[in-house]
């Protein structure tokens, strides 16, 4: 009987503590229910929703993401250089990858991409 009134007592604590009178709260405050918590790198919301199809699966040769073998000889290149080919368009990739994201953005999803990796460039 007595476990019985632990789960009732239990179960009515967990139903009530998901009751707020914030609709934006979230379960540690950090961040409002419903929303992502905000990126470390501001590239990674633009290659997640511009990049990440081809960066994520190869196609057509790009460098996967996180791949260090793939990305070894576009690294020596250096990261200007992959930025001005991201922007220009390189071999089978179109110009902005397709996108309309301004040089800026560009840059920032280039570093993500480079961030990503285990081997940094130098």
């Amino acid at each position: 009987m007595l476990n019985k009134k632990c789960v009732i007592a239990a179960v009515l604590c967990l139903g009530l503590s998901a009751c707020s009178d914030k609709q934006d709260s979230s379960v540690d405050g950090s961040t409002p229910a419903g929303q992502a918590p905000p990126s470390a790198h501001p590239g990674e919301p633009l290659v997640k929703a511009n990049c990440r199809v081809c960066h994520a699966s190869g196609i057509n040769g790009a460098p996967i993401i996180g791949n260090d073998r793939m990305w070894a000889p576009r690294i020596r290149q250096g990261e200007e250089t992959l930025v001005q080919h991201a922007i220009d368009g390189y071999g089978l990739m179109p110009a902005r990858g397709g996108s309309t994201l301004t040089d800026e953005q560009m840059a920032q999803a280039v570093s993500y991409m480079l961030s990503q990796l285990a081997t940094q460039p130098q």
